[in-house]
């Protein structure tokens, strides 16, 4: 039986999906500890860097934590961010969105031929496809008006990207420590839940283009004793992911999903909202694995060919995204 479920907004956080990187540290902000003590393990000997609190493969060079998280479990939790930089790869050129160094590229393995690489700074998006590959796919009309760009990604992990968004939202829930006592044993592969409850939404901005604040949202149910206390909802490129966070970590029910409710993107005093065209939910083992086929219907400002073969494009509009999962 599904259960009822009403959640209000309690903490978001946001930056921008290209940051400038050269002034970068002007705008920094550091969530700390003053006693060094890691939230996960709760070791006070191990290494204490300043650590990315959203993922740095994804643009983040404004939140960080300090005295938080030690060298240790960071490697370990660096494993659960992979999965969702993978999941969102295409977004991130798509939308034109940053990574840790150079433009985003996507390539199935480093010995392939065929490539999708973005330039923020020339608006572009180039596609080179050697024809004995078929993992990315480019279709573009003959009166160049509408374009279909698919790629087939590598094996996901479904609990990398539940616990990559609860790595996330955790430090926000301090007051929550002594009740969620499970979160850190979790996190650094100590136990396993009964089930992962995730949705996977694509959603487009009213202007055709990827959302372009990458956001972070942490909701908590009305209800106090609900099985699910909180959603942990995030907004990147043209995608959002959110997870219901178990109340212990046996729970074998199934939330009434939140799907869109309260979907929204903010910038300044202003609220926007999005456009869906697709939405997945998994109820799953924590073993689950899926490979993602990921379609872009698009509308291209201009087409043009490079000397070696390889297409690059002006995204103008997004018209729809489809993702598959097998």
């Amino acid at each position: 039986m599904a259960i009822a479920l009403s959640y209000h907004l309690v903490d978001i956080i946001q930056h921008r999906i290209a940051e400038d990187r050269a002034t970068h540290n002007d705008q920094k902000l550091v969530i700390q500890r003053f006693n060094k003590q890691c939230i996960f393990c709760g070791s006070r000997d191990n290494d204490f860097p300043e650590e990315h609190l959203l993922p740095e493969g994804l643009g983040n060079n404004t939140y960080f934590t300090k005295n938080m998280e030690c060298k240790v479990c960071n490697e370990i939790i660096s494993v659960h961010e992979g999965d969702l930089v993978r999941l969102l790869e295409l977004d991130r050129i798509l939308a034109l969105g940053d990574k840790k160094k150079g433009n985003p590229k996507f390539k199935k393995s480093s010995e392939s031929p065929s490539y999708i690489v973005s330039d923020k700074g020339l608006n572009r998006v180039y596609v080179g496809i050697d024809q004995s590959e078929n993992h990315i796919k480019l279709n573009i009309s003959n009166d160049l008006s509408l374009g279909a760009l698919t790629i087939t990604n590598r094996v996901i992990r479904l609990v990398g990207i539940c616990k990559a968004l609860t790595h996330m939202g955790w430090p926000f829930l301090i007051d929550q420590f002594s009740k969620l006592t499970y979160i850190p044993s979790w996190l650094i592969n100590k136990l396993a839940l009964s089930s992962l409850n995730l949705e996977i939404i694509q959603a487009i901005s009213e202007q055709g283009t990827g959302i372009p604040v990458v956001q972070l949202e942490i909701w908590e149910h009305e209800d106090t004793d609900s099985e699910f206390p909180y959603l942990i909802r995030y907004y990147y490129g043209f995608t959002v992911v959110q997870f219901y966070l178990p109340k212990k970590p046996d729970i074998n029910t199934v939330p009434e999903w939140q799907g869109s409710n309260g979907l929204r993107w903010i910038k300044g005093e202003s609220e926007y909202e999005t456009r869906i065209t697709c939405s997945k939910i998994f109820n799953v083992r924590e073993d689950s694995c899926f490979t993602q086929t990921l379609t872009c219907l698009f509308e291209p400002a201009g087409v043009n060919e490079n000397t070696d073969g390889s297409i690059y494009f002006k995204q103008a509009k997004t018209i729809q995204i489809i993702r598959e999962f097998n």
